[in-house]
Parts: C-alpha cells; structure tokens; sequence
C-alpha cells in the first residue's frame, strides 16, 4: 500500500396504529422530563394521555406521540398499548431490540393481546428470527382467528422462509377477511408475479391493490410497470416497452400520489439493459422524473450552503457505501468488498450503509468483520436517508443502483455532495441527482450518451476479484460432463441475459459443432426457467436437444461445472461479469462479441490481461467460427487455456492497486464540487 494508506373500546383500536398511510419521522431523544399539557384547568387522567399518544401516532405525528408514550412509561404507566405502540416507533427507527422488548413487555401485561403478537413477529422478522416470528404469528391467529393483518404477516414470513404456496394460502385468508387489505393484494401479486410466474392471477391481485388504495406509488408500479424476464420476441419486447413507457406519462399525470413507507415496488427497470433497445436512458429519466412527483419519495435535506459550513476543517475524506448486496454470496459483494477493504485501509473516513433485505440477514455479520462504521439501515427510506444525511458526507457510493427498490428510492435525493453509481449493475440510473459512473477504460466513447450521469474510465477493471478457490470436498458433480466425446459449451448467465436474438446464434453453434452441448444452471422450479424452455420449443427445438441444465449449486459445484467447460460464452447484448472472472480462474476460453454490448466486462479483462490473440468475435459470424476453431483445435485449445490462467493470475485477480482510482476519483470529485459553491 502507499503512503496514502492512514488509517390496545381503545384497546381494540390497537390495530389502527400498526399500519398509517403517512411517513414516519425519526424519534426525537429527550432525556429531560416531559411536561404533558392539556386545554382542560384539571390535571389530565391516565387513560386520557395514553388516548392523546395514540391520537398524535394516528396523525403521524410521530416525534410527539413518542414523547407521549416515553412520559407513560416513565411515570409507571403499566398499559399493554402504550409498550405496544411504542415498540412500533422503535422499530421504525430501526431500534429493533429495545423494540422487541418493548413489544414483549406489553405481552406480558396482556398475553392475550393477538396485535402485540403480530407486531412482535415483525421486528423478529427484521432480525432474523424467522421461526420465531412464524410461531408468533400462529399465537396471534389462535387468539384472534380473524385478525388479516396477522395472516397477511404470516404470508410475509413464509415467503421469506421459501414457502410460497402456503404464503398465498395466508394472503388469500387474509384478503377472505378483509377484502380491502390492500397490502394482501399487493404482496400476493408480487409473489404470483414474480415467484411463480402466474401473470394473470397476479395482475388481478396487483390491480386490487390499486383500487384499494389508488394513490399509493408502489402499487401503481407493481400492477401498472411491468416487464416480462423472458421474452418471446423480439415484437414482445417493443410491444411492452411502448406500454411500459405509455404507464410512465401515466403515473406522470397522476396527483396526490403518495409513497408509504416500507410498501416496496418491482419496477422491472432491472431488466431494461437486457432488451438491446436505445433508449433505455429516455425510460429510465422519465421514470425517476415521474415517481419523484409522489409525496414522500423525495427527502429536501441537503444544503450546499450548511455541507461547506460545518466540513470546512474536514481533514480526511467521508464517504458512505450504500448496497444490499455487499457478501460474499453475491456477485456484487465478490467485486466491490476487496476494494472497500483496501480502501478503509486509507485515510478515508468510510462508512458501510447495509440496506434492508427480508430473505438475507446475514450481511451485517459479514460486514462487521471487515469494517469499523457499518450502519444497517430502518426498513423506512425516509428515515434512512436523513441517518445518512445527517453524517454529512462528502460522498455517497451505490454500486448497484436498479438492482432494488430501497437503494434506488435513496439514490433519488440528494444526501451527499458527490452521489456516485458503479458496474454493480451495467445501467445508467436515470437520476439526475446521481453524478458519476465508474466504469472501465475500454468502454467506447459513444457510451457517454446512453447515461445520465457522468462516465468515469478508471485504468482498468473497478474490481479487485480474489482468485476463486474451490473445495474438493464439497464438489457432488465431479462426475458429470466429462465425456471426452463431446464439447461443453458453458452458458452459465441468468436466463433473462439470453435475448430472443441470440437464441439463432446459440444454434448455429450447435449445428456447426455436431459434438457440443450447452451448460446451463438454473432453478428448474422457478418460472423463467420453464418459459425459455417453451421458447426454445417453439422456435429452436435443437437448444431443447443439446442443452445440459443444472439446478442452482453450491458454490465449489459451480466452480467446478466452470472448470469442465470446453469453452464458454459471453451473450449477446450483455456480458457476464461473475462469470468471465471464474472462467479465467481455469483458462476456459470465453468467447465474447463487445458490438453493442453492455458492460463489456470480458473484452476488458482480456485487455487487462494482455492476450495475445483473445476470441473477442468482430462479427456474429466471427463468434460463431470461434467457437468451432477451439472445437476442432484442441492444441490451441490448451494453449489458450495455459496463457489465460497465468495471464490472469497475473494481470486480473487480486488487483490491490486499483483502489488508487477510486481514491484518487473521490477526492478528484469532491474538490471540484466543493468549488462550484464556493
């Protein structure tokens, strides 16, 4: 490293507390005593304080109604409501264990209180505790059989555990109870949607939601904008672009649109890079532009003037890394984490922002390991973006902006100075209050135009990739694909990265090597997986015939299946990112055809790695004859493999220098914004 390296009649009112249409806003610490005062000349009763608490709770009033509930608390006010609602706060402020204990204690003034059960269950839920959360909820629903939003929530926990036909069982019970829940509907339609592919039973669902609450943002996007993973056509992606984009000008058009905290959305701009359109800048600019107008998505905290006020005697760097993704199980966290260690190592005052994730809660053990300032953010964008805001920081790094709803909600303010984006998705944002995007020096000039923020070529790769190391003892596959009569083609991407065009050069592949067969791996019970199967049906019969789909593996399986590969392919449209750096771990030649492609991460690391004579194709012809020179040339086939691995291991993994251009970016930047409001 260099020298820049430094180191509860009222009772049953309980349930209107749980779920308001109005955002919450943070609690407000007071260590002095609270003086309650009423327009009455007697002094107030108990029981009419507790009723002014939960009144000011129901208006939103959220900073009042806790200095309310605090005074009750603190002068002995032993009321199952009080710990209930309070508890309520206190996770929406991301306190979840005083929250717990709060909640538990108003279970035990009233074990038979089925609401406090409910709420109880949702803050285990943001711990982790799933199980436990599940057999609160079924206490809950013994109580009270007819309590929806108890049934409602238990669908929410059996999703998170996997079990997502009796989630909608849940669901339905709880929509059979309260028709008008319009939560129900939304989350049974997510799962319908995009867990189980059934469209239009999800579609229904979805649209209920919207006529139950028809102001609400995230319902409007999950009922209205919505784009299929898998493709049919290359007519059926125009066809849905043109209504995705007619339900923008829509949502544009609408008033008094809202957004409520904690109700997520599934916008489908995910999958926009992977359609091989031109204007997925347009798309996406209209779409930050029309969902910024609903009230609740914006947070106006920033000011130029105060950042330049109180960082005037800033001696280092503070910047904030904000993902969901940062794990080792991830592709993300396997690009970014080596490079946010090395730059903790430095100077720089950093701090990890862990975004909220329902089916993962292992991230912040990770973290914590690696980092000395790691924040896990509420499950509540507002309250979440004044925590980050109130660090003033220089800048804020997101290096996966469309990949989910909560990052992309934060991202849409303003809550640095410098608000950067990264190849953790290959995709501008479409957000004009993100400023730059970190890429890699080979992507073409032309690219400048495709993105709202401003493109930033570092020297090389922005990743430091460790050398995958794989454990033999734990490899179940190893006698699987090792005929030495055929050629294995890996193609092992996610099924949406293969665009209907690319389904023509995949056969001409196969009929031009009569030995080879794909590799593929997937989740045979998920849905996408069956609809590239019936595509394939239809059109190319021959990629049914010679494809090998493997269900989703363990990790030293993967790597393994990787290593037994002939070759492998890089799509069309968009290339891999994961996926090249394994396949350079064993040489396997990657065939790849940057023409039109995103990201471009395969011909850049064969750049990087200094390749004689890489199988980068000029043309799909070319690709195509690629692939058949390595079938019939096993000389030069080994020989490629022999250069890529000591190339690689040389010039791609364990790059520990690379953190240098994002340091040196980040101050870069930093400066030059602070002297713009100088």
């Amino acid at each position: 490293m260099d020298s820049s390296r430094q180191k509860g009649e009222k009772k049953n009112k309980i349930t209107e507390v749980r779920t308001f249409p109005v955002p919450s806003s943070p609690l407000i610490e007071n260590q002095e005593s609270i003086t309650i005062t009423t327009n009455t000349p007697s002094k107030p009763s108990k029981e009419q304080i507790i009723s002014r608490a939960i009144s000011l709770h129901s208006q939103g009033k959220i900073s009042e109604a806790a200095k309310y509930y605090q005074y009750c608390i603190n002068n002995g006010f032993n009321d199952p409501r009080v710990f209930n609602n309070y508890g309520i706060l206190l996770q929406e402020n991301s306190k979840s264990k005083e929250a717990a204990s709060c909640v538990r204690k108003a279970i035990e003034l009233k074990p038979d209180f089925a609401e406090a059960y409910s709420n109880l269950s949702n803050i285990l839920r943001g711990l982790g505790e799933l199980r436990e959360a599940e057999s609160l909820l079924r206490k809950a629903i013994a109580i009270k059989p007819n309590l929806a939003l108890a049934h409602c929530n238990l669908g929410n926990i059996l999703k998170d555990l996997g079990d997502l036909q009796e989630a909608e069982i849940s669901y339905l019970k709880a929509i059979e109870l309260k028709p008008d829940l319009a939560e129900a509907h939304a989350n049974l339609g997510a799962i319908l949607l995009r867990d189980l592919g059934n469209n239009s039973d999800a579609l229904k669902y979805l649209s209920a939601a919207t006529k139950y609450d028809p102001n609400n943002t995230s319902h409007f996007i999950n009922s209205n904008l919505r784009l299929s993973p898998i493709m049919e056509s290359n007519s059926q992606i125009d066809r849905e672009r043109n209504q995705y984009k007619k339900e923008i000008n829509n949502l544009k058009k609408k008033d008094n649109m809202y957004f409520q905290n904690k109700s997520f959305f599934n916008s489908s701009i995910f999958y926009l890079p992977y359609q091989n359109r031109p204007d997925d800048r347009l798309i996406l600019e209209d779409f930050a532009d029309a969902i910024s107008k609903s009230k609740g998505i914006i947070f106006n905290g920033f000011s130029h003037t105060e950042y330049i006020a109180s960082t005037s005697k800033r001696r280092h760097l503070k910047i904030g890394v904000c993902s969901m993704y940062l794990r080792e199980g991830h592709s993300v966290g396997r690009c970014f984490i080596n490079v946010l260690k090395d730059l903790s190592e430095t100077d720089i005052d950093m701090t990890i922002y862990i975004v909220p994730e329902d089916s993962n809660h292992s991230v912040k053990n990770e973290i914590n390991e690696s980092f000395k300032k790691v924040i896990k953010l509420p499950n509540c964008p507002k309250i979440s973006a004044k925590m980050i805001l109130d660090d003033q920081l220089d800048l804020i790094f997101y290096p996966d902006i469309g990949m989910n709803s909560f990052t992309y909600l934060l991202a849409l303010s303003r809550l640095a100075l410098v608000q950067v984006s990264g190849l953790g998705h290959g995709s501008t944002s479409g957000i004009k209050n993100v400023d730059y995007y970190i890429t890699h020096g080979n992507e073409p000039t032309k690219s400048n135009t495709n993105y709202t923020e401003t493109l930033t070529r570092f020297r090389r790769l922005p990743f430091n990739f460790a050398i995958p190391k794989i454990n033999e003892n734990n490899v179940t596959l190893k006698n699987t694909i090792n005929s030495p009569s055929k050629f294995y083609i890996g193609l092992i991407q996610s099924l949406f990265k293969i665009h209907p065009s690319y389904d023509e050069i995949l056969e001409s592949i196969l009929l031009n090597i009569k030995n080879a067969y794909l590799v593929l791996i997937t989740d045979k019970d998920n849905y996408k997986y069956k609809l590239i199967k019936e595509r394939w049906r239809k059109k190319n019969i021959l990629l049914i015939e010679r494809s090998i789909f493997f269900n989703r593996m363990g990790r030293d399986d993967l790597l393994h299946i990787t290593r037994s590969c002939d070759i492998m392919l890089d799509p069309f449209y968009f290339g891999g990112g994961v996926t090249f750096y394994e396949a350079m771990t064993y040489g396997i030649p990657c065939i790849t055809y940057p023409h039109n492609q995103k990201v471009r991460i395969a011909s850049a690391g064969y750049k990087q790695m200094k390749i004689s004579n890489p199988p980068i194709a000029i043309s799909p012809e070319d690709y195509i004859n690629w692939c058949k020179i390595y079938a019939e040339d096993k000389i030069l086939l080994e020989s490629t493999k022999k250069e890529l691995r000591q190339n690689a291991e040389k010039y791609l993994f364990n790059d520990n220098e690379i953190y240098k251009d994002y340091y040196e970016f980040f101050k870069r930047s930093v400066k030059e914004s602070k002297e713009k409001f100088r």
